[in-house]
């Protein structure tokens, strides 16, 4: 954390903890001011123009240009419901890049529960299927040739819950000089479905990462980003995510370093037995009461489903993940570990101070039996034991 933004957070008469500065000391701080400027930012993309507002950040006078739900691929309905996201479609005139985007379907009570618990204000927002978006923190002074650093952010949520948008990237983008890009991708049901053969592959959710950081790739120069030197990182699902695109060949050379926190590909409860995986289908198929012998038919009828039909046959299920499916994953991720059979990046690998700690205080735990220290042991000696 620089020394500048500790200085901003003193100040303020607040601590924000550093694993939060990244982007929640926006709204943790309540102290930055957003909105049109007289001289609004506009940057030309392949897709044309695209205006966007500017925000300053607490104790630091350099504002930060802020372009906001901007599209990198197109909406994922119909017969795009699961399928590979397709790229986004050139617009007409301006994109005015001002608001904040909807988040992908899920349960958004958490929105709430947040923001009393953590004390943060996030942004009014609401949940549609047309949610592959991104958002772009630029530092102001950045002009063409510019070329800094990008940092794309790949928010957590167990693959059920997430936005990009309550992560604001001012703060990093102001105070360490980057640009900032934070990015959105579909969960739960629509994230994940599959019907274990060509009619749905499954890891969509993957793939529209690889999607959005293809855009990234194509359009980032625009606003003063180098293609040439992207991190991606992310905390949780989000670290989990990063370290599946460092395995996928579908993402090489879309990134050139890594950061993971809290969370890897090889975490077991990701592993599911392959009989569980072709129960994934038929749990689906018996809560929608249709046909799970045609993959089509099963396909074709979650297709025709309203977006609410879907969200409440998602929250009857249990979570569904990553699977092999030959493409985005073509091996488990162990034995491409083991084979070293992807292309290796720079990284930083770690836990966060007080991971899931914040909500321990308001549940009311069991007493710990005696055996719990020996069954602890026993679970991480199978799991990560040294040969």
């Amino acid at each position: 954390m620089s020394r500048e933004f500790r200085r901003a957070n003193q100040m303020s008469g607040e601590w924000v903890h550093p694993g939060q500065t990244l982007f929640w000391a926006v709204w943790v701080l309540a102290a930055a001011t957003e909105g049109p400027a007289a001289d609004a930012p506009v940057r030309n993309t392949r897709l044309e123009w695209s205006r966007g507002k500017q925000a300053t950040v607490l104790g630091n006078d350099m504002p930060v240009n802020v372009f906001l739900g901007i599209p990198y691929a197109v909406h994922s309905v119909g017969l795009l419901r699961f399928a590979k996201p397709e790229p986004a479609l050139l617009w007409n005139d301006f994109q005015n890049a001002t608001s904040y985007p909807k988040l992908c379907l899920q349960n958004s009570e958490w929105l709430f529960s947040d923001q009393h618990i953590l004390k943060v204000h996030y942004p009014k927002l609401s949940v549609s299927e047309d949610c592959l978006y991104l958002n772009i923190y630029a530092p102001a002074h950045a002009d063409t040739g510019s070329k800094l650093p990008v940092m794309v952010w790949l928010p957590g949520g167990a693959f059920e819950t997430g936005s990009a948008s309550i992560f604001h990237g001012s703060a990093l983008a102001s105070y360490e000089d980057v640009l900032v890009v934070t990015i959105q991708y579909r969960l739960g049901i629509f994230g994940f479905f599959n019907t274990r053969d060509k009619h749905a592959l499954g890891n969509w959710a993957f793939m529209d990462q690889v999607a959005a950081l293809t855009w990234v790739q194509e359009n980032i120069e625009f606003f003063d980003g180098d293609p040439h030197c992207v991190t991606i990182f992310g905390e949780s699902a989000g670290a989990i995510s990063v370290s599946s695109l460092i395995l996928s060949p579908m993402a090489k050379g879309l990134f050139h370093r890594a950061i993971m926190e809290s969370g890897v590909a090889i975490i077991p409860y990701l592993k599911a037995p392959d009989y569980e995986r072709n129960d994934d289908s038929q749990m689906v198929a018996d809560i929608c009461a249709c046909n799970v012998s045609d993959s089509v038919a099963l396909l074709q009828f979650l297709r025709a489903k309203s977006s609410k039909e879907l969200l409440s046959i998602n929250q009857k299920t249990k979570s569904l993940t990553r699977v092999v499916d030959g493409f985005f994953s073509p091996h488990d991720p162990l034995d491409l570990l083991a084979q070293k059979s992807f292309k290796p990046v720079p990284s930083v690998i770690g836990v966060n101070n007080h991971r899931c700690g914040f909500p321990l205080p308001m549940v009311r735990t069991p007493a710990v039996p005696p055996s719990a220290p020996s069954a602890v042991r026993q679970l991480f000696a199978s799991h990560w034991a040294r040969p």
